[in-house]
């Protein structure tokens, strides 16, 4: 549920809302994927330079009033290999981004092909419009092309960007550690995988098969942390917020419901109570 249903419903006698207790822990990561091979954002000046102008604080408190955290990378807090200490080195720095995009040569009046949906998730709306302002902030903009049908946009993110766009947003992330190969590793890209920016990497794909064939889950761990690190030095991929608390809503006669720290729910074990009519 959207910040603002979670508000609303809490005023409503007859239901509960609430969030799993493992929230800290959420790994539903909103981000956009660029694509590498169109001119401009093949130089990574001009990815830091996108990631320099968003105030990811502001956009997680003001719009998304506490109900994410921002994402320090790609991989969530639920992750096995997450790393508490690693920091995201993009901070908001509009006088950068200006900079970068003034030593890669950009344009003036060079704009961002934003692809996106309109139905299924409003915060993906949120986050491309906040997205599209901060790049008109710095001198520069942005288009959005949206999709008004979400599973329409699924199969068209899937299928790879098409020509002239450059980012596309999805809402998609995963506690365990092969997420970083499933929309990361070259063999993954679109339409083979969910690689839908098309980032290639040598490096990290023998970083990626190394972890994946490594059993000890300290170096397993450690791997998995040297491809993160890479990635976010080349990034192809800009990490926004994760959700911290995955709210729901249900009536008080629901027992045994447990809310998961992914989208994974299992009902085996829920009931409801007798319902007794009041006198």
């Amino acid at each position: 549920m959207s910040p603002q249903q979670t508000q609303s419903f809490k005023t409503e006698p007859h239901l509960q809302t609430g969030a799993p207790s493992s929230a800290p822990g959420a790994s539903f990561n909103r981000s956009v994927a660029a694509a590498r091979a169109r001119p401009v954002l093949r130089d990574v000046r001009v990815r830091r330079a996108i990631a320099h102008a968003v105030d990811r604080d502001t956009l997680s408190n003001e719009i998304f009033r506490g109900h994410t955290n921002v994402a320090s990378g790609m991989l969530p807090p639920a992750s096995p290999s997450f790393d508490e200490e690693y920091k995201f080195p993009y901070e908001f720095n509009p006088e950068r981004a200006r900079q970068l995009l003034k030593e890669a040569d950009v344009p003036p009046g060079w704009r961002l092909r934003i692809m996106a949906a309109k139905a299924g998730s409003g915060h993906s709306v949120r986050i491309c419009e906040y997205l599209a302002k901060s790049l008109a902030a710095i001198g520069w903009g942005a288009e959005i092309v949206w999709t008004e049908n979400w599973i329409s946009y699924c199969n068209e993110w899937r299928s790879g960007l098409p020509d002239g766009a450059g980012v596309s947003q999805m809402s998609w992330g995963m506690s365990c550690d092969v997420w970083l190969e499933q929309v990361l590793h070259s063999r993954n890209s679109s339409p083979f995988g969910f690689n839908a920016g098309y980032y290639s990497s040598p490096a990290v794909d023998d970083l990626l098969d190394k972890a994946r064939r490594t059993q000890n889950d300290d170096q397993r761990g450690q791997l998995y942390r040297e491809a993160h690190a890479q990635i976010m030095d080349n990034l192809p991929v800009l990490p926004i917020l994760n959700l911290q608390r995955g709210n729901v809503c249900y009536h008080p006669r629901v027992k045994g419901f447990r809310n998961p720290r992914q989208n994974w729910h299992s009902f085996k074990n829920v009931w409801t109570d007798s319902f007794e009519l009041p006198l």
